[in-house]
């Protein structure tokens, strides 16, 4: 029994070596803590800086907002009874692009259109002076150039003026279309076919890109329709695709291609001009293409 108690607590050599090096390992690892408190500083972040910086950021903005809106208070501002250079026109047929022709701030040209768009008709000259942007300077300026009448002849004739049709033609249906003079179950199809395709009119000419319709017939319609340009839907080319893009008419497969590979290769689109480095884009067709599209 005395025996086997020794043998029980006898060390071998490689045992005596084992705890050697275990020992030495325990002392190392014990000054790992000392050696980094000794060699290792962590820097210490300087939030003050961090808040300077990011309060510089925040009023950086505020003065980039503060001066758009300060040039576009001032290009406002600037407009005058002197901007504008009138000729003929019917305020119930003009379209958006005419008006802003005449000299008119894009700002008071979607007032104007959303009025009418809204349901109201003008009847005689002094109707436009219902615009809050009209005032009596510039109605004798406009009113001779107003192809409208002085005031109602008779009652019969003011009667049937209002009842006259008028639709909008970027919200109209089917049903109401039709009832517009010239206009049947045909040709209203193919307006409402080309509305879908294209987003929405722009203007009149556009009709003529549906078989029949030419400069004459258009004429004809133009007292029953009218046209709100700021309402049509717009394609965001940051995140349409190749096949999106090419259903519009105005764009199709090889531009739609063009368009995507540009983004894929430099990221999103900043702006609607960077379109113009686009070799295929000219300026015709980056007019046309314009109402229809968007970066937000």
């Amino acid at each position: 029994m005395k025996k086997n108690g020794k043998e029980f607590f006898h060390i071998s050599i490689s045992e005596w070596k084992g705890i050697f090096v275990l020992a030495i390992l325990i002392f190392f690892i014990s000054f790992i803590p000392l050696t980094i408190d000794i060699f290792y500083k962590p820097q210490i972040k300087d939030f003050n800086k961090l808040d300077s910086i990011a309060t510089e950021l925040q009023n950086n903005r505020a003065l980039a907002l503060e001066d758009k809106n300060n040039k576009s208070s001032a290009n406002y501002d600037n407009w005058s009874i002197n901007s504008l250079d009138p000729f003929p026109f019917n305020p119930n047929t003009i379209s958006a692009q005419d008006f802003k022709k005449i000299g008119f701030t894009d700002k008071q040209t979607q007032s104007f259109i959303n009025y009418r768009s809204a349901g109201a008709k003008f009847y005689t000259k002094k109707d436009f002076k219902k615009l809050y942007f009209i005032n009596d300077e510039i109605y004798e300026l406009l009113s001779p150039y107003i192809l409208l009448p002085d005031s109602f002849i008779a009652s019969k004739q003011s009667k049937k003026i209002k009842e006259q049709i008028l639709v909008e033609l970027n919200t109209v249906d089917s049903i109401n279309l039709i009832k517009v003079p010239g206009i049947g179950g045909y040709r209203a199809k193919k307006i409402l076919e080309l509305r879908n395709k294209l987003g929405g009119f722009t203007d009149y000419d556009q009709l003529k890109m549906i078989y029949g319709f030419n400069d004459s017939l258009i004429e004809t319609l133009k007292p029953y329709i009218n046209i709100n340009p700021y309402i049509i839907k717009k394609i965001n080319i940051n995140k349409a695709s190749i096949k999106e893009l090419a259903r519009h008419p105005y764009i199709g497969y090889n531009l739609s291609i063009s368009i995507y590979n540009y983004r894929q290769n430099h990221g999103n689109y900043n702006s609607v001009e960077e379109l113009k480095k686009l070799k295929l884009i000219n300026d015709s067709i980056y007019n046309k293409i314009l109402p229809y599209i968007t970066v937000e």
